[in-house]
């Protein structure tokens, strides 16, 4: 199986019924377009995979690091800081746990949420919806 740079977004895809392949169009990081073949297509790019910054009050006098998880700077040492997270989605729910449990000893954590979310909960998880 050959890997594929996961920097790599895809602009077109149509599937050839004679030869029962995908032709896959592909825009790199540096922005160089390629084309490849394949058998089989799988989306997993995840349906917000464009970072979407939120209009705060104040946030141009923000003097501190800041960036948005789907542009994660590694080179921050997050250990025993302030790290606020704005937001609890699928990201969050991701990176929060592992930033409090991986050797970020001492960091605050406060999550901040822009809107209630409603949900329900299912108990217990194997019941089917009633």
């Amino acid at each position: 199986m050959e890997l594929r740079n996961l920097a790599t977004e895809p602009i077109e895809a149509t599937f050839d019924d004679t030869s029962g392949r995908w032709r896959v169009e592909l825009r790199g990081k540096d922005g160089a377009a390629e084309t490849i073949e394949a058998n089989a297509l799988i989306s997993a790019v995840g349906q917000l995979n464009r970072p979407k910054w939120l209009d705060i009050p104040g946030q141009d006098r923000y003097k501190g690091i800041a960036f948005h998880s789907t542009q994660w700077e590694h080179e921050h040492d997050l250990a025993g800081g302030h790290v606020p997270v704005i937001g609890t989605g699928a990201s969050a729910f991701q990176f929060a746990p592992e930033v409090a449990r991986e050797g970020v000893a001492g960091a605050k954590l406060p999550a901040f949420v822009e809107r209630p979310r409603c949900g329900r909960a299912r108990w217990p998880p194997w019941k089917p919806w009633t």
